[in-house]
């Protein structure tokens, strides 16, 4: 697939599947690259010329870029889709905000992954508590709209990533926020994205161990 856009991550959802989801919603051509163990990662790291080595990554002609957060914002711009970024300047600026917010909520669901099996429900007792503040702002903010600016922008795919997470490991939870869950349950409804969770191409694991539900 020389020439194309490339995008590398593990074999799993972890911080990277909002860009996959964002890339098949435009229906961008791309090469999904994942990497299965950490020898293959290994000996890509220091060679492929990224600045800052790390997972994900883009290689996009002469373009590199990493970081989860860079990478979902380069996204709309490399594929000429600047409303998913927001309409105006302010909202693009209450999209960076929205997104901060998620930012802090995503890490502790993900490290629900990684807890100890004698641990585990006293550790997501404690995850649940600390990001539910989080989820009932995102909740009041939402309001009645569909989506967070009232239209598709990048960070509802990132609550689409998040709510893959939640409905997982806590179902209960997830039925709390309804707004959010509709937020989930209308891009998951979209054809190419439905398309996508239907395929091979889409990771079956959340974390290593921790297959998603459908």
């Amino acid at each position: 697939m020389e020439g194309k856009f490339k995008f590398a991550y593990w074999a799993a959802h972890g911080i990277a599947q909002s860009s996959r989801y964002l890339l098949e919603y435009i229906g961008a051509e791309y090469e999904d690259f994942q990497y299965f163990d950490d020898e293959t990662w290994g000996k890509d790291k220091e060679s492929l010329g990224l600045d800052f080595p790390n997972l994900p990554y883009v290689i996009d002609g002469e373009r590199k870029l990493t970081e989860s957060s860079a990478i979902i914002q380069y996204i709309p711009i490399r594929f000429n889709q600047p409303q998913l970024l927001g309409g105006d300047e302010w909202d693009q600026i209450q999209v960076k905000q929205i997104f901060g917010v998620l930012l802090d909520v995503r890490p502790e669901l993900i490290s629900l992954g990684w807890a100890k099996p004698e641990e585990y429900e006293k550790t997501k007792a404690k995850v649940i508590t600390k990001i539910t503040p989080k989820f009932q702002y995102l909740e009041k903010f939402l309001g009645q709209k569909e989506y967070f600016m009232g239209y598709v922008t990048f960070v509802d795919f990132v609550v689409l990533s998040i709510w893959d997470y939640l409905r997982t490991i806590d179902p209960k939870t997830a039925e709390l926020y309804p707004g959010l869950g509709g937020i989930y349950s209308r891009l998951i409804s979209n054809e190419r994205i439905k398309k996508y969770r239907q395929s091979e191409r889409f990771p079956k694991f959340l974390v290593p161990d921790l297959p998603v539900v459908l």
